[in-house]
């Protein structure tokens, strides 16, 4: 997912092939805590795809639009937010791209 855009990204977990799976890509600074979540329009947690302390360099995350239970989430629009969390001072800085779960038509 291109988060330097502001397109809304749109995949199809249902649908053969590429189009199945989002690839998630952010780099966190170094030693600061960094979570990758999913909310949908209400702000409610659908997922949690990661939570940890970064170090140098790209993250690339897999996922296939399931939840921790690997219960597929609902068609719509989601939020992919990246939050990262300074040790020490506790400052925050965190980035949000729109993505929509579509079907096969």
């Amino acid at each position: 997912v291109d988060s330097d855009s502001n397109r809304v990204h749109i995949f199809c977990p249902e649908c053969p092939g590429a189009a199945n799976t989002v690839f998630i890509k952010y780099a966190g600074p170094d030693g600061w805590r960094t979570e990758l979540r999913i909310y949908d329009t209400a702000g409610r947690l659908a997922a949690t795809l990661s939570d940890y302390y970064t170090r140098c360099g790209t993250v690339t995350v897999e996922w296939t639009g399931r939840n921790e239970l690997m219960e597929r989430l609902p068609l719509g629009l989601y939020y992919i937010v990246v939050t990262a969390t300074e040790p020490g001072t506790g400052r925050v800085t965190q980035e949000m791209v729109p993505l929509v779960i579509g079907k096969r038509l």
